[in-house]
Order: structure tokens, then C-alpha cells, then sequence
């Protein structure tokens, strides 16, 4: 989006767009402007680019006005675009602008206008486009806020939640079938008890930084909670599956984790290693996404019991017994 401001107006007189454009002339270095005489380029103008403010007359062949603005309704509902519509209208009866008002226009001028009152309502038109996104950002802010582990930086169960049920909703609908693999560190409490709990945050934040670089761009990793750790692996199976699950693990495996600048041992290398459980829903016959965690986490403790340090598959009848 340009730096300047955005406002197209829309008339069908001609004399009416080349006063505009002659009169706002000494504006053009503050906004963008564009003028149309008809309602279909400025739309199409609108969703190709986007707009801060329409300033449009009512009274135009083929798409009027209130067309136009009915048209903008919408594109702000599906696009989430901040849009402000000033309709120009030879009509002052009260009737005829509550209904303008009510179809969608912020707001409205009487014609004849005077350009010192279309200037003045563009620019409360800009202070509110302004505010929406300021507002719009905030939300944007909060919500990823509220998805996101603080420590780690990693997703948190909330979103986890969220995207194994989209995940699921695909699968059943025969679109594409996903895996997940559950890490959890290994002797994590024996760092925390030797080097410090700072020092057991470093390994946490330095394990998610290694996880997020070696998945896919459109994997997921989540803080499942405490020291575990989960991959949502969207058309990732089988084979497959163990070998990107075993490539993660030996990556955590090879990395120089020193220990936090206030540990008391500041030359002792910090070893770490996870051990994984992994299922898919095409091949472990899984019901239900809580099922398939309860796969991966039976396979991740058969991984504990049985050394540490690798990845093992899940086993059907462990999410059964």
C-alpha cells in the first residue's frame, strides 16, 4: 500500500471530476488521489489495490452510488480493509440519508458542496481508516500474544488445539492426511539441578530456535507443556515421518548449548537430547486427534524407557489400553 493516503472519487459528470482534480490540485503531495466516472473502475480499483477513502455521488447510470457502497460493505467484511464512503447527494430529505446511512455510507455532503467541507470530511475520513487499523494491529498483536508461549516463542497449546482440529477437519473431508511428533528433553531436571533454571530456559528457548529453523515453513511446533515440545506435520507419514522426526532430534543432539551468563559452572557445555513418539493419521488408525496425542505420547515413554535419546512410532493398541 502507497505511503500517501488513497481516495478515489467516483462521478459520473465529468465537469464535477476535473473541478476536484483542478481544485485539490495543491494536495496531490499529501494524498493519493484517482478519479473515476464510473462505479465499476473505482470498485475494481478498490479490490485490486485497496482504498482509505471513497468519496462517490449517488445519482450515476448503471451501478448508482448506493450500489457501489453495498459493494464496499462487503469488500471491508471479507477483506478486513479499512474503507471510508462519503456519498455526495442533491438529496437533503432526511429519509433518503438514513438510507444511505444505513446501507453503508460513513457519511454524506449535500450538493452544491463547498471544497472546504469535502476536504474537511476526507480528512475525518482518514483520522477514523487511521484509528481502524491502529485498532485492527492492537487485536492482531493481542491475539498472537495469546497464542504464543512467552518463553519459547513457539506456539502454545491453545493454537496447537486449534490447528490439530483443522488438521483433522481436513483429513476427514479426504484432503490430506498429517502426522505429529511429540519431543520431550531429556534429564531436563537434572539441568535445571545442576546449571540453574536460567540456564534450563536457555536450553528451552535454544531447542525451540533449532526446532523452528529445521521444520517446514508450514509446519507448526508447539510448547505442548513443560520440556515437551510438538510438531504438527501436515502430509507427513510413515517413513517419512520417522526420518524428518529422527533428523530433528539428532539436530537438538548437535548443538553447543553454554550454559545462562549467571551459572555458576560458565565453562560446562550443556548436553541435551529429546526423545520422540510419532503417529500419522493414515497408519495408526487413530479416532480422533486426542487419540493420535495419546499414540505419540505412549510412543515417546516406550522412547524414554528403552535408552532415551531416539524416536519411536506409535503402537495403536497403546492409545487403547
Amino acid at each position: 500500500m502507497s505511503e500517501r493516503p488513497r481516495i478515489l472519487f467516483v462521478d459520473d459528470e465529468s465537469h464535477v471530476l476535473e473541478g476536484l482534480k483542478r481544485n485539490l490540485r495543491s494536495l496531490r503531495d499529501e494524498w493519493e488521489m484517482e478519479f473515476f466516472d464510473a462505479a465499476p473502475d473505482a470498485l475494481s480499483q478498490v479490490e485490486r489495490a485497496g482504498a482509505c477513502v471513497v468519496v462517490t455521488d449517488w445519482m450515476m447510470p448503471g451501478m448508482d452510488g448506493v450500489s457501489l457502497i453495498e459493494r464496499l460493505v462487503e469488500y471491508r467484511r471479507e477483506s478486513n480493509e479499512s474503507c471510508y464512503v462519503i456519498l455526495l447527494t442533491g438529496r437533503s430529505d432526511t429519509s433518503s440519508v438514513v438510507e444511505a446511512l444505513e446501507i453503508g455510507a460513513d457519511d454524506y455532503i449535500a450538493k452544491p458542496f463547498e471544497l472546504r467541507e469535502v476536504i474537511a470530511r476526507i480528512r475525518v475520513g482518514l483520522r477514523v481508516v487511521q484509528l481502524e487499523r491502529a485498532l485492527r494491529e492492537k487485536n492482531d498483536q493481542l491475539r498472537h500474544l495469546s497464542l504464543v508461549d512467552p518463553l519459547t516463542a513457539l506456539f502454545n497449546r491453545r493454537r496447537a488445539d486449534e490447528v490439530l482440529a483443522a488438521e483433522y477437519e481436513r483429513m476427514q473431508r479426504g484432503i490430506s492426511h498429517f502426522g505429529i511428533v511429540l519431543f520431550d528433553l531429556d534429564h531436563f531436571k537434572s539441568i535445571n539441578d545442576r546449571f540453574g533454571h536460567e540456564t534450563g530456559d536457555l536450553v528451552l528457548k535454544q531447542v525451540a530456535d533449532c526446532l523452528k529453523a529445521d521444520v517446514r515453513p508450514y509446519d507448526s511446533v508447539v510448547r505442548w507443556g513443560g520440556e515437551e515440545i510438538l510438531i504438527i506435520c501436515p502430509e507427513l507419514m510413515g517413513e517419512r515421518l520417522l526420518h524428518v522426526a529422527d533428523r530433528h532430534r539428532l539436530a537438538i543432539e548437535n548443538l553447543s548449548i553454554a550454559t545462562a551468563p549467571s551459572s555458576q559452572h560458565p565453562s560446562s557445555p550443556v548436553p541435551v537430547t529429546v526423545s520422540g513418539g510419532f503417529a500419522d493419521t493414515r497408519f495408526s488408525g487413530a479416532n480422533s486427534v486426542e487419540e493420535l496425542v495419546a499414540l505419540a505420547d505412549a510412543a515417546l515413554y516406550r522412547a524414554k524407557d528403552s535408552g532415551r535419546n531416539r524416536v519411536l512410532a506409535a503402537q495403536l493398541a497403546e492409545a487403547r489400553r
